[in-house]
């Protein structure tokens, strides 16, 4: 068995080689993408010595033999049916089709190589997160959306990422949204794998929302099969703009998710829900921050867990009030339920408070079932099992009800049901 320093020495060096062509092929891109790479270079994969990666060791699904070119698969793939009514981008391995989004004035999309220099020095961040940096320099079709000024979309845009490769593939999706001044819209981003490959997804999506911007958005984690998933989302908030989002993850064999807000701006808010379900052995991390650059801004957080069997859980959260941020609200709550004497949820709310005029809370609680709520059920003649399943149904209920898109809320219902 081959191993871990051998595994990374060989990953690294299929990177390295990868990212060569990349560089040459993207020269518009090349002095954004170099330096990104060579900050992951120096600092490599995270590691359990690393605090932030503490109780998520990567090593596992780092010791596989990753194709860095994953082919097209033979035949399209269909978007489930609550996709149907949007305007639809779908990511097919590392491709992606745009023909619906092409049909809308009030968007612009285009492949961010192929944009001004200007708003590359604008919006192409240099990450401090290693694989966020990893994401921006192998991200070959990274694509950059522009929400026109003063356009409100009725419908949501769907973004679905399908990995199907012909063997293990490692893929690096990146998407870049601009949303100018008073617009509003919903995203949905996607993420499944076809289940014959332990592949593993390190995608990256960023929002950067001007005055009196709107953005709804939902990320779904719910078919990647035993494949793996790194997720870095970033939202940068100007003037009077609002963010909602929510992250709904239920399967996957190690699911890792980095959410950044960042409130830069008086008079902005955002909310942040999760709900994740693991199961088997699956493991399921949620690193979420919050940072409160200036006065007069609200975050609210609600994060729901529900574990079986020998699945495990990792939540941290951590809120940032900078001295300027007087006047400033933040709340944030993490809330898991274990459903196997063998699953674990480890649980981390932060607050970092150097502002004296705010209000500020958090907590985090795990336990099981209501044993009291769970008597009075089966007292009523309901079996264990429908009983277990009508509380869990009834705890995911309270994230589930905030989502807007009614065939999105019933879908997501089904699916925490079964």
């Amino acid at each position: 068995m081959m191993n871990s320093a051998i595994a990374n020495i060989s990953l690294f060096d299929s990177l390295r080689a990868r990212f060569a062509e990349i560089s040459d092929s993207n020269p518009v891109l090349k002095p954004y993408i170099e330096k990104n790479f060579q900050n992951f270079l120096a600092k490599g994969f995270p590691t359990i010595k690393n605090e932030e990666w503490k109780y998520t060791d990567l090593q596992k699904i780092l010791n596989r033999n990753y194709s860095l070119r994953s082919s097209s698969p033979t035949q399209s793939i269909s978007p489930k049916a609550f996709l149907q009514n949007a305007l639809h981008i779908s990511f097919v391995n590392s491709a992606f089709n745009t023909d619906n989004l092409a049909l809308s004035k009030n968007i612009s999309i285009q492949p961010l190589s192929q944009t001004t220099q200007e708003r590359l020095d604008k919006y192409f961040s240099i990450h401090q997160n290693a694989l966020a940096q990893l994401n921006s320099a192998m991200a070959e079709n990274a694509l950059l959306i522009t929400i026109k000024k003063n356009t409100h979309l009725q419908e949501p845009i769907i973004v679905t990422y399908t990995i199907s490769p012909d063997s293990p593939c490692m893929v690096f999706p990146r998407l870049l949204v601009v949303m100018e001044e008073n617009t509003s819209a919903s995203f949905i981003e996607s993420f499944s794998a076809d289940g014959l490959h332990a592949s593993l997804i390190v995608s990256s999506t960023e929002f950067y929302l001007q005055q009196n911007a709107n953005l709804i958005h939902y990320l779904l984690q719910l078919d990647l099969q035993q494949s793996s998933h790194i997720s870095h989302t970033a939202i940068f908030h100007e003037q009077k703009s609002n963010s909602s989002t929510t992250v709904f993850t239920g399967s996957g064999e190690l699911v890792r998710n980095n959410l950044l807000i960042d409130l830069l701006s008086q008079y902005s808010e955002t909310t942040l829900y999760g709900l994740y379900f693991g199961n088997k052995t699956s493991h399921i991390d949620n690193h979420t921050t919050v940072r409160h650059a200036v006065s007069n801004s609200l975050s609210n957080e609600l994060y729901k867990g529900i574990i079986n069997d020998e699945a495990s859980a990792v939540f941290n959260g951590k809120i940032i009030v900078q001295p300027d941020a007087q006047k400033t609200n933040a709340f944030q709550s993490n809330k898991n339920i274990l459903l196997s004497p063998n699953a674990t949820v480890n649980a981390k709310p932060q607050l970092e408070i150097f502002a004296n005029d705010v209000k500020c809370s958090h907590g985090a609680t795990t336990g099981r079932l209501d044993e009291e709520a769970l008597f009075y059920l089966r007292s009523r003649g309901i079996d264990k099992i429908q009983a277990q399943a009508i509380l869990v149904k009834a705890f995911a209920h309270e994230i589930i009800e905030n989502v807007h898109l009614p065939e999105l809320q019933t879908y997501l219902a089904e699916h925490f049901q079964n």
